[in-house]
């Protein structure tokens, strides 16, 4: 185990507090016999009967019955003091199935485990039935889709030998084109892995057979897989101090303030504002205990990024291209720029390759510095550190999009920040009213939006919009019609080689080109705009809530529909800071003076 897999497996081991165990065949060793002395038979010294009995046994035998030992036994005494031991609660639950609807016993079992962190799972739950099994399976992972998703470990613990094959049973069963083989014993999707390991004594493979005083280790081993990165385990590391000071946390928020809360909601013009009130600070309050427990420092500083660089560094590119030439960085060169950074130590590492005054340009163009990001790409990735830069963006950028919600229980209202597409115009557009205006509207209310200008890829963007696949079809249709009639005049692939270059238009290429780069699944790039004069002021109704919410259309978008009926489809709900950021520029812009200057001199400072 690597120093990097170490420090993963830690922060697993503080975060993971429950295991729920599933299985018809657990007991807790306490099924030894008593030692009796043997009873005399009272018909052993009678001498009428002694022939008789002789008789029978010659006949029938030695038929003492043994008693039955059912097979694949779990020793659930040895698993849950195993899981005791590493500081982990272990729950045991052992069906007794009759004649259980198979989808009433799966949602029942799915209700209990949805709150285990870890679930070991028996392959038969009923005689050779294994749909037991796999219904609850199917049953946890549905309700971890409709709760937002949740990191999910089971381990199907068998006395089955076949493990390969009820991998591949267990995987038609789902029917999930997400969930997908993972090596011979295993199924995966993101944020979620199914092991299958075999009991002692099987008949298996011997390398699946595992006993139950080390599957607990076999488990976390298993689990610390699915976090095993930076950000994850900072993730992971600031979930589990919060599980650790809930104590600290209601103790801070206790009944005593009641009464308090209560006079300041009674005291406000409209009383539900003290809910939002009362959240904004319980999350001030959970960022201070992030704060004091250092979670940051413990995830993110040079000796967790050393761990990684040592752990990964040999499926990283290390390649970095300075006028059209690539080179490659060594370890040490690449985790010294890492760790320290780029602006550090650059010039050193970059005269090994380059030539002294190549070097003094590279560091002076702040696209060959950003362009020093490949050096983290991943080999054999079709992913560049470039695409998940965009995720991070969006991730930063935004509170919440359409990936965060729950459309059936969470509506996101009209307000400061919120980022909506128009139908009517064909463009984005940022709400820029203020926060307190987008509330407490009685009847109707005029809005006001700064466009968003759609760039393509390598043009100046200050934001990464997240975009579903319905409506990206809708925004880029004008954008395929006109590509499509460029092919037309075309009349060639143009990534075809084999075509003379006398037989090429090049034009044409070029304009197709140019349309392409509009083009990026799943993301669109924009940039604020910030003239007064080009503000757009829309008007909606409110509804009871007094505010403006949208409806859930047919394609599992989210619209506004205004006074006149135009749509309005909701991306996402920007960060408060982000916004006040854009906000500030376009009231800025307002406060601008013209002046009459001579132009020599206003050249001199623009």
């Amino acid at each position: 185990m690597t120093a990097f897999n170490e420090h993963c497996n830690a922060i697993v081991k503080d975060y993971v507090q429950t295991v729920l165990i599933i299985d018809d065949q657990a007991g807790l060793g306490l099924n030894t016999a008593f030692d009796l002395e043997p009873m005399e038979d009272p018909t052993s010294n009678n001498p009428l009967l002694e022939s008789e009995n002789k008789s029978q046994s010659s006949e029938v035998g030695d038929s003492t019955e043994k008693p039955l030992v059912e097979g694949h036994q779990l020793d659930a005494l040895k698993l849950t003091n195993a899981f005791y031991e590493n500081g982990i609660v272990a729950g045991l639950y052992q069906p007794q199935i009759t004649n259980d609807d198979i989808n009433d016993f799966a949602t029942k079992a799915g209700k209990v485990a949805a709150t285990a962190d870890i679930i070991i799972l028996d392959w038969m739950l009923k005689g050779s039935d294994d749909s037991y099994s796999k219904a609850i399976v199917k049953k946890i992972l549905e309700s971890d889709l409709e709760s937002g998703g949740r990191i999910r470990n089971i381990i199907i613990y068998t006395g089955e030998n076949n493990l390969s094959e009820l991998r591949d049973s267990l995987q038609v069963e789902l029917n999930n084109e997400d969930v997908k083989p993972s090596g011979e014993f295993q199924l995966s999707a993101q944020n979620l892995k199914i092991s299958f390991y075999n009991k002692p004594d099987s008949g298996g493979r011997r390398e699946r057979e595992i006993s139950e005083v080390e599957l607990p280790l076999k488990a976390l081993e298993e689990f610390e897989a699915l976090v095993n990165g930076l950000v994850p385990t900072f993730a992971m590391k600031a979930a589990a101090t919060i599980r650790h000071n809930t104590g600290r946390i209601l103790t801070r928020f206790d009944s005593e303030l009641d009464t308090a809360y209560l006079a300041h909601r009674a005291l406000l013009p409209k009383v539900e504002d003290s809910e939002v009130f009362m959240l904004e600070n319980f999350v001030s309050y959970l960022r201070n205990i992030l704060a004091i427990n250092k979670v940051d420092k413990a995830t993110l500083d040079k000796n967790a990024i050393e761990k990684w660089v040592d752990d990964k560094c040999e499926s990283i590119s290390k390649e970095f291209i300075s006028k059209n030439k690539p080179y490659t960085l060594t370890n040490d060169d690449f985790k010294e720029l890492i760790t320290k950074g780029f602006l550090s130590d650059i010039g050193v590492v970059l005269e090994k390759h380059v030539s002294p005054k190549e070097t003094q340009k590279f560091i002076e163009s702040k696209k060959s510095i950003l362009s020093l990001t490949s050096l983290l790409n991943i080999i054999g990735s079709p992913k560049s550190v470039d695409d998940h830069s965009k995720n991070l963006s969006i991730l930063t950028s935004f509170r919440r999009t359409f990936e965060d919600l729950l459309i059936d229980i969470e509506l996101p209202y009209l307000t400061q920040g919120t980022v909506v597409y128009s139908f009517d115009m064909g463009c984005f557009l940022l709400c820029v009213t203020p926060k307190c205006d987008t509330a407490r509207i009685d009847n109707s209310r005029m809005f006001s939006f700064t466009k968003l200008t759609r760039l393509s890829k390598g043009k100046q963007f200050d934001l990464v919009l997240p975009i579903m696949s319905s409506l990206e079809e809708i925004i880029n249709s004008s954008l395929k019609a006109d590509e499509k009639i460029l092919l037309e005049k075309l009349g060639y692939d143009p990534n075809q080689e084999d075509i003379p270059e006398k037989d090429r238009n090049r034009d044409i290429e070029k304009d197709l080109a140019n349309i392409r780069k509009y083009f990026y699944s799943g993301k669109v790039f924009v940039k604020s705009e910030s003239s007064f004069f080009d503000l757009v002021h829309v008007e909606f109704m409110s509804d009871l809530t007094n505010r403006v919410m949208p409806v859930k259309a047919e394609d599992g978008t989210l619209e506004y529909k205004s006074t006149d009926n135009s749509k309005y489809v909701w991306i996402g709900d920007l960060e408060d800071l982000d916004t006040q950021n854009r906000v500030s520029n376009l009231v800025g812009n307002l406060n601008r003076i013209g002046t009459n200057e001579v132009e020599w001199l206003r050249r001199q400072y623009q």
